[in-house]
């Protein structure tokens, strides 16, 4: 599989692991259920998002020197996109650490919430100014 068709899959994967994303956190904030079952799902859910993510970076720019290539970036979207989701990744993994010890919903849980939704909105924005690369090249155009 060449780099094209890896990102071909990698970016249809976002798409179905990010809407599954959405899904659970939308169950977790608007219904404000805490079961135990719902927050793993939305954990194993949203690790998995993240380790797309971090291959679908690596396709783009290797391994090497990632901070001075988003610098480099043209796109203000796209450097928003990585302040933000670093700042979900923080305030997630802290989230889970409380939540693992108390069973029980933060405060920095909420504002993780929060910020996770502005992360998912901006990669909606992110994909819908390459949405071209969606119509053009479909999952059953590449081995995925």
């Amino acid at each position: 599989m060449n780099k094209k068709q890896k990102l071909t899959c990698c970016n249809w994967s976002l798409i179905i692991i990010g809407l599954l994303t959405l899904i659970s956190s939308v169950i977790l904030e608007a219904t404000g259920d805490g079961k135990p079952l719902n927050v793993w799902i939305h954990i194993i859910v949203a690790v998995l998002f993240l380790f797309i993510v971090l291959y679908h970076l690596y396709l783009h720019f290797s391994t090497k020197q990632w901070i001075s290539k988003i610098k480099k970036l043209k796109s203000h979207v796209t450097k928003i996109l990585v302040i933000v989701g670093i700042l979900t990744l923080l305030t997630g993994a802290i989230s889970i650490c409380h939540w693992y010890g108390t069973f029980e919903h933060s405060t920095l849980g909420g504002i993780h919430g929060k910020i996770g939704f502005l992360f998912l909105l901006v990669c909606v924005g992110h994909t819908l100014k390459r949405k071209w690369f969606f119509v053009k090249k479909r999952p059953t155009d590449s081995k995925c």
